[in-house]
């Protein structure tokens, strides 16, 4: 699923990643002053951050996914992850079952090939 430019909210998304680093960042016990240092901000703008109301760089939220052990799932929803090769090898007439996991979605996909059909 591509991303849908003409429903993306900006201000949303500033909204929802803030939420996700304010929910990683109480879990782990931490406060907003230990996350403003990591990233060599201050307490207001990182709390900004936290409410989506201070912008974010790519650095900076990538800096906090690592110190907040973050899953990507948590801050990207999982159709604009980069979608991971995969290369499965078989003998003729060998049968392969492949199970994808995607983490934080709901329902996996499962792919059956058959003898004589493409190795993906």
């Amino acid at each position: 699923m591509a991303l849908d430019i003409e429903s993306y909210n900006p201000y949303r998304r500033s909204r929802e990643i803030g939420e996700a680093l304010a929910r990683a960042r109480r879990r782990l016990g931490l406060t907003q002053d230990e996350c403003a240092n990591h990233i060599g901000t201050s307490r207001k703008r990182y709390g900004g951050i936290e409410r989506g109301v201070s912008r974010i760089s790519a650095v900076e939220l990538e800096q906090l996914v690592a110190f907040l052990q973050i899953p990507p799932y948590d801050v990207w929803p999982a159709h604009l992850i980069a979608p991971h090769t995969i290369q499965v090898r078989a003998r003729p007439g060998e049968s392969v079952f492949v199970i994808i996991e995607n983490p934080g979605t709901p329902s996996n996909t499962e792919s059956k090939n058959e003898p004589g059909e493409p190795h993906l």
